[in-house]
């Protein structure tokens, strides 16, 4: 699915993509043609997440894209829009902030403010 959509991704200038059903919380950094970019630079931010109890680990072709790894837990995300911003949050179920970012649009595409490093 990766070769097929990434693309598409890049070529209409998707910010984030949101995926779950891999039993494990990831998230990349900004990344384009295969390659981690500058926050700054044009690209895609992948962000995977668990809710349920059935957890796996993070297959270790990947774990060098990833920006943010944890595993054996569960989350839940909630996502701020406005005018100019996306702002992700990640909690665990106690409540916890987990991983956060923001992705600031301008006129060019948008800036990723990694806040959870």
């Amino acid at each position: 699915m990766r070769v097929a959509l990434a693309p598409l991704y890049e070529k209409y200038g998707v910010d984030l993509v949101l995926q779950g059903h891999d039993h494990s919380y990831a998230r990349t950094p900004k990344i384009a043609g295969d390659h981690i970019v500058d926050p700054s630079a044009p690209g895609v931010v992948y962000a995977i997440s668990v809710s349920g109890p059935k957890m796996y680990e993070t297959h270790k072709m990947h774990r060098e894209l990833m920006a943010k790894i944890i595993e054996q837990e569960q989350f839940f995300q909630i996502i701020d829009v406005s005018h100019d911003q996306l702002r992700y949050t990640a909690y665990s179920v106690d409540g916890a902030v987990a991983d956060l970012f923001e992705l600031r649009k301008n006129g060019s595409g948008s800036t990723l403010v990694d806040s959870a490093k």
